[in-house]
C-alpha cells in the first residue's frame, strides 16, 4: 500500500504529505548512520486498523537517550481528524531536559505521537516504539532515567513495564487541587488558617526524606486533619484527607511522588507549555491532520536543530526567571540544612516543629506556579525567604501540642 495515501491533503494546497521522507540534514555523529533521518518512527498502514503515528528525528533521539530527565504528557484539544469527522483521540509528547540548576532549565521535544486511544495496549505500543528506535539508533538506551508524569496511572504503569529501570515522578501541582473538593472557600479564610497550613505541610512533605515522611510527618497528618467549619464541611474535608490526601496521594509515595532525590523538573510545565503553544500553529482546534503533519514536520526539524546544539555543548540551556532560580535556591539551601542537621544529631532527634516549618517552606518554594495557588494574599502565613533550622543542643527532642503546631507559624 502506498502508505501516502492514507494521510490525506493540506488544507493549504493539494499536495500529500511523504511519510517516507526523510529530514535533511542527518544530524553528525548521532546514532547509526545507516539508520537515515527519520522523522515518523511507526504508523499504522492498514486503513482498517485504528490510526497511530509515531514522530520523532535522530536528534530528537539523541537527546532522549543523552538525558536523566524526561517529561511526558497529553494533549486533548489540537488532536488532529483523520477521516470523516473522526479525530485521534489524543497528542502524546516526551520532551528530554537540559538544566545546569538553578539558573538554567530547557526542553526538547524528542518524540510527538497521535494516538487512538488512551488504553493499555496504545501506551504499551508507544512506549515500545520509543525503546526499539532508541536500541536501533544507538544500541541502548543509557539507563536509568526519571520520567516525568501528570499522575496518569495507567502511562505510567505501561511505561514501567517497557521501561522497568526507569525512576517514574508525578507532578508536583497536584497536591494543591483543593478546590476540587469545594474546599477553596476554606483554605483561603484568614481568620481560620488550619486548613491552609495542614495542606501546606502535607505538599512540603514530597521534600523530605521518604523514613520521616513515614515515621514522623505522616502521623502528625493523620492526627491533625482540620475540622472544618460547619458539620457539612467538616464531611468534605475528611473525604478529602481520606480519599484524596490519603487513598489516591500517600499511597503513591513509595514510588511515584517523592521529590527529595529529585533535582527537577518536578512538574510537567515543560510539556504543558509546548501544548499551549500548539494554539499559535492552527487557528482551530481539532485541525486536519494534512495541515497537522506539515506543521509538526517542521517543528521536529526545529526542535532537532536546538537540541543538536545542546547535546554536543555547544549552547547552554535557557536562563530560567530569576523568581523561579531564586525559589529553587531556596529549596536547595533548606534541603543542605535539614540533611547536616540530621547528620548532626546523633541518636537524637529533630522535633516534630522543625519538621512542620520545613515542610511549609518547602512548599512555599516549589515554583512560581505554586506559590499563587498556596499563598493567601494578605494573610500573614508567607515563611521566611530563608529557612534556619531552631536547635538547641541542651534541649531533648520534644513534641509540642498538637493544636499549637497546626498553627505554629501564622
Amino acid at each position: 500500500m502506498d502508505t501516502r495515501a492514507t494521510i490525506g491533503r493540506s488544507q493549504k494546497g493539494g499536495d500529500v504529505l511523504d511519510l517516507q521522507a526523510a529530514l535533511s540534514p542527518r544530524p553528525t555523529d548521532n546514532g547509526n548512520p545507516a539508520a537515515g533521518n527519520r522523522w515518523i518512527i511507526y504508523h499504522v498502514q492498514d486503513r482498517n486498523e485504528p490510526p497511530m503515528i509515531v514522530m520523532a528525528s535522530v536528534a530528537g533521539l539523541a537527546c532522549l537517550h543523552d538525558v536523566e530527565h524526561v517529561v511526558c504528557d497529553g494533549n486533548f484539544k489540537y488532536n488532529p481528524k483523520y477521516k470523516d469527522g473522526c479525530s485521534f483521540y489524543q497528542i502524546y509528547s516526551m520532551h528530554s531536559i537540559y538544566q545546569d540548576l538553578p539558573q538554567r532549565s530547557e526542553s526538547v521535544l524528542s518524540v510527538i505521537a497521535l494516538l487512538r486511544s488512551k488504553d493499555r495496549e496504545v501506551y504499551r505500543k508507544l512506549f515500545t516504539e520509543v525503546k526499539d528506535a532508541l536500541i536501533a539508533e544507538f544500541d541502548d538506551l543509557r539507563m536509568p532515567k526519571r520520567f516525568h508524569f501528570d499522575m496518569e496511572i495507567l502511562a505510567m504503569n505501561t511505561h514501567r513495564q517497557v521501561f522497568p529501570e526507569s525512576r517514574i515522578t508525578t507532578c508536583y501541582f497536584h497536591f494543591a487541587k483543593v478546590e476540587h473538593y469545594g474546599l477553596r472557600d476554606y483554605y483561603a479564610d484568614r481568620d481560620d488558617t488550619s486548613m491552609y497550613n495542614w495542606v501546606r505541610i502535607f505538599i512540603g512533605s514530597a521534600l523530605l526524606p521518604r523514613d520521616l515522611f513515614d515515621e514522623r510527618i505522616w502521623p502528625y497528618i493523620e492526627r491533625n486533619v482540620p475540622q472544618g467549619r460547619d458539620s457539612a464541611e467538616e464531611a468534605t474535608v475528611r473525604s478529602f484527607a481520606t480519599n484524596y490526601v490519603g487513598d489516591y496521594w500517600k499511597n503513591h509515595r513509595s514510588n511515584t511522588w517523592d521529590q527529595f532525590d529529585n533535582d527537577e523538573p518536578r512538574t510537567t510545565n515543560h510539556a504543558e507549555g509546548w501544548h499551549n503553544q500548539l494554539r499559535s500553529l492552527f487557528p482551530a482546534v481539532h485541525p486536519q491532520l494534512g495541515l497537522f503533519l506539515k506543521e509538526m514536520r517542521k517543528e521536529v526539524n526545529s526542535q532537532a536543530i536546538r537540541g543538536e546544539e545542546l547535546f554536543k555543548g555547544q549552547d547552554l540551556p535557557k536562563l530560567r526567571r530569576r523568581d523561579n532560580s531564586r525559589s529553587e535556591e531556596r529549596m536547595l539551601v533548606a534541603k543542605t540544612k535539614l540533611i547536616n542537621a540530621i547528620a548532626s544529631l546523633n541518636d537524637r532527634e529533630l522535633n516534630i516543629l522543625e519538621f512542620v516549618r520545613y515542610c511549609k517552606h518547602q512548599a512555599k518554594n516549589c515554583s512560581a506556579k505554586t506559590i499563587t495557588s498556596l499563598l493567601v494574599p494578605g494573610s500573614g502565613n508567607q515563611s521566611d525567604d530563608e529557612f534556619d533550622l531552631v536547635l538547641d543542643p541542651e534541649e531533648p527532642a520534644w513534641i509540642i501540642d498538637d493544636e499549637l503546631m497546626l498553627n505554629f507559624g501564622n
